[in-house]
């Protein structure tokens, strides 16, 4: 026998009766807080019960990538668990596959959570008499997992509370509980993302755009960049300068390998001419790129939102690949005007390569992303063109100077 009455408009209670035993549960629901709290109570003959069951599971198949499946955008409605037990913190992505081999087990859980990408359900342990184990199955080809409570004591009335979390998985807001926030999931570069995330969010507060927040936040990154930008810049100016000596030493010593990388190192030592100085900057954003990556495709606050024109989703691809191919081609413009385009042919034709390798590769990423590559790219052509033309005017005033040094000695 079972029944269910309203108490509140917000609390419901729930009797079941069995022989001689009595379940009842409680739900208090707190929308706001996309919470529904939950009591149970089990009197009477325990005996007739091993222990209690909680599932979390969907309604639906969940969707999940062929085998063969290749995207480095991971699409929003593929499921996958959360576990916080003795373990510590887990998360349990969906095999690929029709009929995925997924069973495991933990011991003392915490919480236990289902969800996609942005939105999600999480059982919260509250309160018990004995520590849960939480399960990992398939059926259907759903995703089923279930916390479960074993009676240890049938003589004595069994109690157990928890909470539910039924909804967005927005980072700021899940702070605010314990330990939820793992549950978002922003990969090596974690703390970097959710650093990256709150200037974001700091940005959006005085523009009231995502989109323009992200401009925003690419400027702030180049303009902390900008020291190493006139490092990698002076390394390239000096490695052009010493590159027709290199050449040189190079015919003379074409039969002798080891006497010519001394000459090589002892003409870098001299001109203090490091090959490797405009690497550095690119090395550096590296992190930023993958953090940035991280919080765009898993950050609920930018699901759904737009920039303007035809980005209206800045959390996926852009729909006409705009972005990428814009991205590809001020690249392609900023590698054209490098020092180092002047000095090496085949290094000049693998630069080139990259605009290319990089523009596919932003195709399937977020639209937020290409549009962070495409400011940073015109901002890194703008201040090479700059840079350039400096170096230029400092070429000129010196060859100017020398020249009449020249005739004096003369």
């Amino acid at each position: 026998h079972f029944e269910i009455k309203q108490i509140s408009p917000l609390l419901y209670e729930g009797v079941a009766k069995f022989k001689n035993l009595k379940v009842i549960k409680t739900l208090t629901i707190e929308p706001e807080q996309f919470l529904v709290k939950t009591k149970v109570k089990v009197t009477g003959d325990l005996s007739l019960v091993s222990g209690l069951k909680t599932f979390i599971t969907q309604t639906q198949k969940a969707f999940r990538p062929d085998k063969n499946f290749l995207s480095f955008l991971t699409p929003p409605d593929i499921d996958g668990f959360f576990v916080s037990s003795n373990k510590g913190f887990e998360q349990i992505p969906l095999p690929p596959g029709k009929t995925p081999a997924l069973d495991e087990s933990f011991s003392s859980v915490k919480i236990a959570a289902l969800g996609t990408k942005y939105f999600g359900q999480a059982w919260i342990e509250k309160k018990s008499d004995v520590l849960p184990q939480f399960y990992i199955t398939f059926k259907d080809e759903k995703p089923l997992g279930f916390v479960q409570h074993l009676i240890l004591n049938p003589g004595k009335d069994f109690e157990l509370s928890y909470k539910m979390f039924i909804g967005p998985k927005d980072f700021t807001f899940l702070k605010k509980h314990s330990f939820l926030f793992h549950w978002v999931d922003f990969g090596w570069f974690g703390a970097l993302s959710r650093f990256i995330l709150s200037i974001l969010e700091f940005f959006y507060s005085l523009a009231g755009n995502w989109g323009l927040s992200i401009i925003l936040l690419t400027l702030l990154v180049r303009l902390c960049l900008l020291p190493l930008a006139l490092s990698s810049h002076r390394s390239m100016e000096t490695m052009k300068k010493v590159h027709p000596e290199i050449q040189k030493i190079r015919e003379k010593f074409k039969k002798d390998p080891q006497r010519l990388n001394q000459e090589v190192m002892a003409l870098m030592k001299t001109h203090r001419a490091n090959p490797f100085g405009g690497c550095l900057i690119l090395l550096l954003q590296i992190p930023v790129f993958w953090a940035l990556w991280r919080a765009l495709s898993n950050s609920y606050a930018l699901y759904q939102a737009p920039f303007m024109l035809w980005i209206q989703d800045l959390s996926w691809k852009d729909p006409y690949y705009v972005l990428p191919v814009l991205m590809s081609f001020f690249m392609f413009l900023q590698q054209k005007i490098l020092p180092v385009a002047a000095m090496n042919k085949e290094m000049t034709r693998i630069m080139m390569i990259m605009p290319i390798i990089m523009g596919v590769f932003m195709i399937n990423l977020p639209s937020g992303l290409a549009l962070y590559m495409l400011v940073s790219a015109l901002f890194g052509m703008a201040q090479q063109a700059l840079l350039n033309k400096k170096s230029e005017t400092l070429a000129v005033i010196d060859q100017k100077i020398k020249k009449p040094l020249k005739e004096v000695k003369t």
